[in-house]
């Protein structure tokens, strides 16, 4: 099949693909029995249309005739995004061909692909974008950098000061081939393609990071353009984990002074056009501050030695902590927030900064009570609710993280924490007996605060309190 035939054959069978009445969940529905004469040759026709891509996909020039109508404006744009969808999956079973699956993809194919999908990737809508940059990652993983050789100079080349759609779209193709990093094993072929990659992107990342937050800073009172700078600056701070997740790169550690400034200043930043109305998801503003308190974490509990700058981001943590709200979109950067303390914790310099009642009182205890999506899970899957507390696997809720504070703080103040959490135990025990169907909620804090404390070995006022009350391990509602 040559390139136009191909062209063709994908328009008028893509088009037939598209009836949502008969695909739901991502599979061909039959027709009911009721409806099936006016819409049979509408599902005969889309079974014709999908077995006739199944044949040509596997000819050589249809990922080409796929590509070409992807990034042709003159295509209704529903179609465009049909075949992006096409052509990501068309990659994933074709790329890296398993025992079942032939070498489908030509090697002259292969290297047109290669040469043609980063300008693909910036020049559609960004719907599409994200799954143009999906497939690219399938690619990059196997190919680069051994055989990829100009992917990096090309993702680097097209970053713009100005053109911030194209560069989110290379921002987030770059994470998505840099972030398999974090779960690596360390080995020199991974620290070789590192190196490389430093080489090649560290000095434009750094620039564009700080013509974003010049940018950032200009267009504060412009909704449109500071709302796609964020989007930026996500992407800037996910890309900096990825690029020190291993070790700490020579290039950081030059530059950790600008960096340090510019996450301090974003930690702190807040942004009305910015803000959202959602109770439940985190905007622009959390996920920044989400993803700098991860480096944060990262960087004390690797790289401690080398970063002086950590006195510095103590009260802003400290602060992010005290006034975020109880809100649901503000649980994931509380949890990264108290586990920055929690490692900081570990930490000889600065661990006498816990020392006093008011660290658990204002950060841990706050976290610790029961809020209403708890109550939620509890009356909507009572099971998962139980395993999760039992198993400890809700790990990113602020419950967790407030108890693992809770627990650092117990390894260097075991004695003053104990007394400071028995106190409270019994004063919330005792709100409890006041008004047993009012206060249910302190009973179950005061649990849970017992099995905190008790994970580091019980002590004699643990076993007392236990014992009074007959505390037992049950999420104790009413």
């Amino acid at each position: 099949m040559n390139t136009a035939e191909a062209y063709q054959t994908l328009q008028a069978c893509l088009k037939q693909t598209l009836d949502p009445q008969l695909r739901k969940n991502g599979k061909v529905n039959k027709p009911p029995f009721t409806s099936m004469i006016p819409n049979q040759c509408l599902f005969l026709s889309r079974i014709k249309a999908e077995h006739t891509l199944g044949q040509a996909e596997v000819q050589p020039g249809f990922p080409l005739a796929l590509v070409r109508l992807i990034g042709d404006a003159n295509v209704d744009q529903t179609l465009r995004f049909t075949g992006a969808v096409y052509f990501k999956n068309y990659i994933k079973r074709n790329w890296v061909p398993d025992n079942e699956n032939a070498d489908h993809i030509t090697p002259e194919d292969r290297l047109a692909i290669k040469n043609d999908i980063v300008q693909l990737m910036i020049s559609v809508p960004e719907r599409t974008q994200l799954q143009i940059s999906d497939a690219l990652s399938i690619i990059a993983s196997e190919d680069f950098p051994q055989n990829w050789t100009t992917l990096m100079p090309e993702l680097t080349s097209k970053l713009s000061d100005t053109d911030y759609k194209t560069n989110n779209g290379i921002l987030q193709t770059a994470h998505s081939i840099f972030k398999k990093w974090r779960s690596e094993f360390r080995t020199d072929e991974l620290f070789q393609e590192i190196l490389y990659v430093l080489a090649e992107f560290a000095p434009k990342y750094l620039a564009l990071f700080q013509i974003t937050d010049k940018l950032m800073t200009e267009n504060g009172n412009n909704a449109e353009a500071v709302t796609i700078l964020s989007h930026s600056m996500i992407l800037l701070i996910k890309i900096y984990y990825d690029l020190n997740c291993q070790d700490l790169p020579e290039f950081f550690e030059d530059n950790l002074g600008i960096f340090t400034d510019l996450f301090k200043k974003y930690l702190m930043y807040n942004n009305p056009l910015l803000a959202t109305d959602d109770e439940e998801e985190a905007g622009p503003l959390e996920k920044i501050k989400t993803g700098i308190c991860e480096i944060i974490e990262l960087y004390t509990q690797k790289y401690v030695e080398d970063f002086p700058q950590l006195s510095d981001f103590l009260p802003i943590i400290f602060n992010l902590i005290t006034s975020a709200s109880q809100e649901a979109k503000h649980d994931m950067m509380v949890c990264k927030a108290l586990g920055v303390l929690t490692s900081v914790s570990k930490v000889d310099a600065h661990v006498n900064v816990f020392s006093s009642e008011d660290t658990i009182a204002k950060l841990a205890l706050p976290n610790i009570t029961m809020r209403t999506s708890d109550e939620e899970l509890y009356e909507d899957n009572p099971i998962e609710y139980i395993r999760r507390d039992l198993e400890g696997s809700d790990h990113d809720t602020r419950r967790r993280a407030a108890a693992d504070f809770i627990r650092g703080l117990l390894e260097r103040f075991e004695a003053q924490v104990t007394g400071i959490i028995s106190q409270y135990i019994n004063l919330y025990l005792e709100n409890y007996k006041a008004n047993p169907q009012q206060n249910w909620k302190d009973k179950n804090t005061a649990i849970f605060l017992l099995v905190a404390i008790s994970a580091r070995g019980a002590t004699s006022q643990v076993s007392q309190i236990s014992a009074l009350y007959s505390v037992g391990r049950s999420p104790s509602f009413p």
